[in-house]
């Protein structure tokens, strides 16, 4: 948009010039219609008016369209998102609840080429979209959010790293074959159906977790998309929500990206 900004702008400053040239041409006739000149004159005032108006309307529309562009990929985030859920809830239903990444046991799985991918312990984000993207359970295009299509690459085969995708997970840090460290959070990391429990989320693109900010924010505080473990969603404008991590206690303004205990929500976009 701001790159159209100029040509239209150049485009509006001629369409002004020529109205104000013809209006001064006209004026010179002194009002003689027969006079040479006075046509060409007119017709150079009517066209400069008329480009003058349409570019005005493009550049009074322009801004609106990119709103309208930007409400269409924050729905689309959401929506992702809920099918990026789905997929966790499909894997679990042959996992005896448990998201990928934490076995039928509860237990972390070990970093491997059948297990991971060799991508990282369960824990790690790189294998659990791994685990997600290799069983098919969502496509490589899901992962990755409509504001960033071209900044990201779909992953296709071999190991994943942060390269692939654009969204954070649960925080389920521990070690393999033993249950996650993280008592109440980690417990989430499975089909509850909480709608107090973040799983995934728009990641934290700074480098200061107590005030994060997104890919939507061009650097100001975080917003960004939410999915919560009844699978509802929302493109929210804070990063500070109401949680509750099993049976820990409720946190009416936790961080999200920020962690004080096992209660609250940790959301992480690399490693464990």
């Amino acid at each position: 948009m701001g790159i159209l900004s100029i040509p239209l702008a150049c485009v509006v400053i001629v369409g002004i010039a020529a109205l104000v040239v013809g209006i001064i041409a006209i004026n010179k006739t002194g009002g003689r219609e027969n006079i040479p000149g006075r046509g060409m004159a007119v017709a150079g005032t009517v066209l400069g008016g008329c480009s003058f108006v349409v570019m005005l309307l493009i550049a009074i529309l322009l801004p609106a369209l990119g709103a309208a562009r930007r409400t269409a990929q924050r729905m689309q985030n959401s929506t992702q998102l809920r099918g990026y859920h789905q997929g966790l809830v499909i894997h679990g239903q042959s996992n005896k609840l448990y998201y990928p990444g934490v076995d039928a046991t509860g237990s972390i799985v070990p970093n491997s080429a059948v297990d991971t991918g060799n991508s990282g312990d369960g824990d790690t984000v790189e294998a659990r979209y791994w685990i997600m993207l290799s069983n098919g359970y969502i496509k490589s295009d899901f992962a990755i959010s409509p504001s960033e299509v071209d900044a990201v690459t779909p992953w296709m085969s071999g190991p994943i790293d942060s390269s692939h995708y654009s969204y954070a997970l649960l925080s389920i840090d521990g070690q393999p074959g033993i249950a996650p460290d993280a008592s109440q959070r980690g417990s989430e990391w499975k089909e509850t159906v909480n709608s107090l429990a973040i799983i995934i989320a728009d990641r934290d693109t700074s480098q200061n977790p107590s005030s994060p900010s997104s890919i939507h924010t061009d650097g100001g505080l975080w917003k960004g998309s939410l999915i919560w473990n009844d699978n509802h969603s929302g493109f929210e404008q804070t990063h500070l929500h109401e949680t509750r991590y099993g049976s820990g206690q409720l946190n009416t303004q936790d961080n999200v990206f920020d962690v004080s205990s096992d209660d609250d929500a940790l959301m992480i976009y690399s490693g464990d």
